[in-house]
């Protein structure tokens, strides 16, 4: 058991604790960490991170720790695992100064389950759908099939009155079709925050262009717009959508779109440390808190030049009139490289051709921005 190092700043954990998966999603980035030859986590290695995670939060700390659950399939752990986590953290934290929250991103093929029902009903957990629009869109990447039996677990979950987010994610097959994406999510699925990820991969004929990006966006946004929100005086919309939190008060947090990369690590089922969800390349690890404390690799040199280097951008952006919306979109993005050598961002395209529209409706203007 590790020792105990305070954090110097607060932290949320993206926890992996399953490597598989039922489906074989051509685009899956949790494969690197099979590749490393992941095994399910034990109770053992569970408790110690969540012993961590509290314990080494900043003393004083009044928010909320988040614990988000992903994979692979985290409900492959089975619902009993997530039973005891919920025991562990009140065990635990009793005494926190802070508020503990759990999310779960899932495929969702087994939450119709009614075990998984009853534990969903029972815990206020944030609730994370993969659903790619469509039935075609979504069995194309997900394998045949495999959109009725999520539809089969979101109608279950509607009857219990549990709510859902959907993660969708954007290819090039789905440029052309965003109204259609975004009615179906809204009126189809009934999802009313809509978190939209680009598909890029410098590998893939499916991966998105900047100009793909920017068609998407507008087409989204004025189905949005028509649907889903009517008035821009900082209230929150009917339909959330990750993409479009410009106007909001209490805006959907995205790392893509913020100056730095951290906030949040990547806790594996063995618990090594990665900064980040695309980022578990052996070069990336931090250490493991099993044998390091997890405040200790927080704190060091190597994690914190990393979230700094999202701020390595060229020229062009730093100079950007629109930098304050975007700051250089995600790393993994990056995959232009200018005269000098910086790496800009294969999205930026799309990024500027929707900021430049909604200026024209009168709806964004420019930041006057400074470097943070």
């Amino acid at each position: 058991m590790a020792t105990i190092i305070k954090a110097q700043t607060p932290f949320n954990v993206l926890i992996k604790p399953h490597p598989g998966c039922q489906l074989n999603c051509p685009f899956c980035h949790a494969e690197q960490l099979r590749r490393h030859g992941q095994s399910i986590m034990t109770a053992e290695v569970s408790k110690e991170v969540i012993r961590q995670v509290i314990e080494s939060q900043p003393a004083g700390f009044n928010g909320t720790v988040y614990f988000k659950w992903q994979g692979g399939e985290p409900t492959l752990m089975g619902v009993d695992f997530f039973k005891l986590v919920v025991q562990l953290q009140q065990q635990i934290g009793n005494s926190a100064s802070f508020k503990i929250g759990n999310s779960l991103q899932t495929n969702g093929l087994l939450l119709a389950d009614n075990g998984w029902l009853d534990f969903l009903s029972a815990n206020a957990w944030l609730l994370g759908i993969s659903l790619n629009g469509p039935e075609d869109l979504h069995d194309h990447w997900r394998g045949e099939g495999s959109y009725q039996k999520v539809r089969l677990a979101i109608d279950k979950l509607r009857q219990r009155g549990i709510a859902f987010d959907t993660s969708t994610l954007v290819t090039k097959a789905a440029v052309t079709r965003a109204a259609e994406i975004y009615n179906h999510l809204t009126q189809e699925i009934g999802a009313r925050t809509l978190k939209i990820l680009p598909f890029v991969n410098a590998e893939s004929p499916d991966s998105l262009t900047g100009d793909d990006w920017g068609e998407f966006l507008i087409n989204l946004f004025n189905a949005w717009f028509l649907n889903g929100f009517s008035t821009f005086n900082n209230t929150t919309p009917a339909v959330r959508v990750n993409v479009f939190n410009f106007w909001e008060p209490h805006p959907i947090t995205e790392c893509v779109r913020s100056p730095l990369c951290n906030g949040s690590v990547v806790i594996d089922s063995l618990g090594n440390i990665w900064p980040c969800d695309f980022r578990t390349g052996d070069h990336y690890r931090l250490g493991n808190l099993i044998t390091q404390p997890l405040g200790q690799i927080l704190n060091g040199e190597k994690l914190q030049s990393y979230g700094q280097s999202k701020f390595d951008l060229p020229d062009g952006c730093l100079d950007c009139q629109w930098l304050e919306y975007c700051w250089g979109e995600c790393p993994r993005t990056r995959i232009v490289t200018d005269l000098n050598g910086k790496s800009k961002s294969v999205l930026c395209a799309g990024w500027q051709r929707l900021f430049n529209f909604l200026r024209a409706q009168g709806l964004l203007q420019p930041y006057h921005h400074s470097n943070p």
